[in-house]
């Protein structure tokens, strides 16, 4: 597949996940559903529901037009799934997610999202805290630097500092950090 094309398809892929999203948020049900603190069974089947149908949708209509690979956001929505609504919301999603697909013979499709689904469930069931989950970034390198930031304890400024000596203290650490690792190998 050439570079454009694939650049295409994750645009396509930002624009149905972006018109899903606009379209449920409106709901007041769905909102009180995503925000609610902790959910009963049936409140993460509803939950499953409200999102699993529209990305089900999205696969259909993948094998109708074979043209429409971007519209599956299957895998995502079921990671998705199972992050915010926990391993019942995330396993259900994921059966109705690739329901079309393991219809049109894409048998690994229903066991591989029901899998994610659960797995993703569990990690956020032993997150430290449950509030990670809003936390989340998809961009690893703003993920890291807010980890090492929020992890490593850095001296405060003084009132003169306009924090140039705390920069280049840290990249003389990750200097030697580096060499560490290279010299390890």
């Amino acid at each position: 597949m050439q570079q454009r094309l694939i650049l295409v398809n994750l645009l396509i892929k930002l624009g149905v996940a972006a018109a899903v999203s606009s379209a449920l948020v409106r709901s007041k049900e769905f909102k009180k559903l995503l925000f609610q603190e902790h959910r009963e069974t049936r409140h993460k089947i509803y939950l499953a529901l409200w999102m699993a149908i529209p990305i089900t949708l999205g696969v259909w209509i993948r094998f109708s037009a074979r043209n429409f690979l971007a519209g599956d956001l299957a895998l995502e929505t079921t990671v998705l799934l199972g992050v915010i609504g926990g391993r019942l919301s995330g396993g259900l999603g994921g059966a109705m997610i690739a329901l079309p697909a393991a219809l049109h013979g894409e048998w690994a499709a229903l066991p591989f999202n029901v899998f994610c689904g659960l797995v993703a469930g569990q990690l956020r069931r032993v997150a430290p805290d449950e509030e990670d989950i809003w936390s989340f970034s998809p961009f690893i390198d703003l993920s890291i630097y807010n980890w090492i930031r929020r992890n490593f304890v850095f001296s405060k400024p003084k009132s003169g500092d306009s924090g140039r000596m705390r920069s280049s203290a840290w990249s003389i650490r990750i200097c030697g950090w580096r060499a560490r690792s290279t010299c390890a190998q």
